[in-house]
């Protein structure tokens, strides 16, 4: 009965399920199985997914080319008048339109006039009338466009926002070189968070759980008391709201805390140890540098693409005589197809991060011996790049095509409660999605199984772990968001303290700064929540494989001691 009931309450898969795994993935039994398994027995997954990627960027190309013939930049620079005349170029004319084809060299400002059609004078909507040489009177000159006046303080508001935006820039050159010393602090506060994690970790920990739930009870208070205050004053609506709003994060978080508190020793275990791999391999922390130069030439390429794109289009009248470069099917088809190639590209990459980090870090707990290691970081891209590119592919193409329905149907629907529905209920599935395909990956690199196959061992070593996954996943990022956070407002308060006063708009300077630090943190701690998930899977994977007595276990003693401690609080319910 005993027996019955421990093998019940284990919170790891039976070894049959890793036999049964290993058993797919075609080894014998009394083959040798090492985890991560070695690129020499590894095969390419999901190649098909590689193919249909490819035939993808095929049938874009001949598209792009067709869309790139019909655009012209200048179209979005300079704009074109109402025939279809470029402003500040000279024009060749056409097909049969007979006014296009002018010499507007001279004439590099484009007019707008109101619609005639406008639904209310507040109307904004303006269409092309002609090429001029100067805006003169009743205009506003904006991005080589005359824009029609409101009052005649118009043109003196745009002399001031002209003048506001030359100061501004001319007090970020002047604080050039505070700009540079505001981010190397904070790249020493992200680097000393890590060394606080490293030594502190459980300090660190609770105190962000306790100081963040004293927080937001204080606010709660405050909220509470400005409600009473204001019971029938104009902000007695919003203050009971975040009142009600703050109340009810603190009973959660309260909840989740007390619930937890147990799961709280495995994250703050997970995180020691994550932090030993970090420091144990610290070239893996410069692997998010080559994502951000990945995700930033994509961003490029998306955004250019898109401007030159949506210049594009046939010369066409759309009413009395004014003719417009209007796209047709072709094109729209390119911008639509473009969009999703670029979000699939995005999603791609961070999942080639995420492979590469974790199988790094599967080398390093799966060793014996921490310094034999030759290596890992490389090893796990060439294993990347050699075997499974097309398991990333399909993993990014899933996530890509439900943000793609999701963005779709809130663009069909339009009412706004509706739009909230369909976003919760979206954007739900699509994080479940990056989770699961997150795990999926870190277990493909552990065994070189192809997505669908680790995606599978992923769910049931997880489903098997739930109190510790939702553990994991709740306290763990929030602990590591609230890192981040402090980060950033610490390099602020900094940055505040040491401005220049004599700088009018010190505030530009550091902001660049704090969002500066944001993305610096945010790519130390993606190698550090990459690494956390690792090691919690492995941690499975070897509770999983190993007892312990005949067969040892790879965990550390860190480690070895909280399964310990769960065994002995099992053995006693029992």
């Amino acid at each position: 009965m005993g027996a019955s009931s421990s093998s019940q309450e284990r919170q790891v898969p039976e070894p049959e399920d890793l036999g049964q795994f290993r058993k797919n993935a075609g080894i014998r039994i009394g083959d040798t199985y090492l985890i991560p398994e070695i690129p020499a027995k590894r095969k390419v997954t999901d190649f098909k997914f590689t193919v249909v990627f490819g035939i993808c960027l095929i049938i874009l190309v001949p598209f792009l080319i067709y869309t790139f013939v019909q655009s012209d930049l200048d179209r979005f620079i300079h704009g074109y008048d109402k025939c279809g005349n470029i402003c500040g170029e000279k024009n060749s004319r056409v097909g049969d339109v007979s006014c296009s084809g002018q010499d507007k060299t001279y004439q590099p400002f484009l007019r707008l006039i109101k619609n005639e059609h406008a639904y209310s004078d507040d109307d904004q909507l303006f269409i092309r009338d002609e090429c001029v040489r100067e805006c003169g009177s009743g205009y506003v000159e904006l991005f080589n466009r005359c824009f029609p006046s409101k009052s005649n303080d118009s043109p003196r508001v745009n002399r001031d926002m002209e003048t506001t935006f030359a100061d501004i820039g001319r007090d970020i050159n002047k604080s050039a070189g505070y700009i540079v010393l505001m981010c190397l602090l904070g790249l020493v506060f992200t680097v000393g968070m890590l060394f606080l994690f490293r030594y502190f970790v459980a300090v660190v920990v609770w105190v962000i759980l306790i100081g963040s739930l004293l927080g937001i009870i204080a606010l709660a208070i405050i909220f509470w008391v400005l409600n009473s205050r204001e019971a029938t004053g104009p902000n007695a609506a919003s203050a009971q709201f975040f009142a009600i709003f703050f109340t009810i994060l603190a009973v959660i978080l309260t909840i989740v805390l007390i619930c937890m508190f147990k799961r709280i020793k495995l994250i703050i275990r997970l995180f020691k140890e994550a932090i030993k791999v970090i420091f144990g391999i610290p070239i893996i922390v410069f692997e998010p540098l080559l994502t951000f130069v990945a995700s930033s030439i994509v961003l490029i390429i998306f955004v250019y693409f898109l401007i030159v794109m949506s210049t594009a289009g046939v010369l066409q009248k759309t009413f009395f005589d004014v003719y417009e470069y209007t796209p047709n099917v072709a094109i729209l088809f390119t911008m639509f197809f473009h969009i999703v190639i670029c979000l699939w590209m995005w999603q791609f990459i961070i999942g080639c991060q995420h492979m590469v980090i974790s199988g790094a870090v599967s080398s390093y707990y799966f060793a014996r011996d921490k310094s034999s290691l030759v290596s890992p970081v490389y090893t796990s891209f060439y294993n990347l790049i050699r075997y499974h590119l097309g398991s990333v592919i399909f993993g990014s193409l899933i996530i890509t095509v439900i943000a793609i329905v999701r963005a779709l149907i809130r663009g069909l629907v339009n009412n706004k409660s509706a739009r909230i529905l369909v976003d919760c209920c979206l954007g739900a599935i699509e994080d479940f999605l990056k989770f699961l395909s997150k795990n999926a990956y870190i277990l493909t690199a552990m065994h070189g199984q192809p997505f669908f196959k680790s995606g599978k061992r992923a769910v049931r070593l997880l489903a098997a772990n739930a109190l510790s996954t939702i553990a994991l996943n709740s306290v763990g990022d929030f602990v590591l968001a609230m890192s981040k956070i402090l980060i950033v407002v610490a390099t602020i308060l900094v940055g505040c303290l040491m401005a220049d006063p004599t700088i009018e708009h010190f505030w530009a300077a550091i902001l660049i700064s704090a969002i500066v630090t944001a993305i610096v943190a945010d790519c130390f701690f993606a190698v550090f929540e990459t690494a956390i998930d690792t090691i919690f899977l492995c941690f499975c994977e070897d509770s999983c494989m190993n007892d312990g007595t005949e067969r040892p276990y790879y965990m550390s003693v860190n480690l070895m001691q909280y399964v310990e401690e769960a065994k002995k609080a099992t053995n006693n319910k029992n």
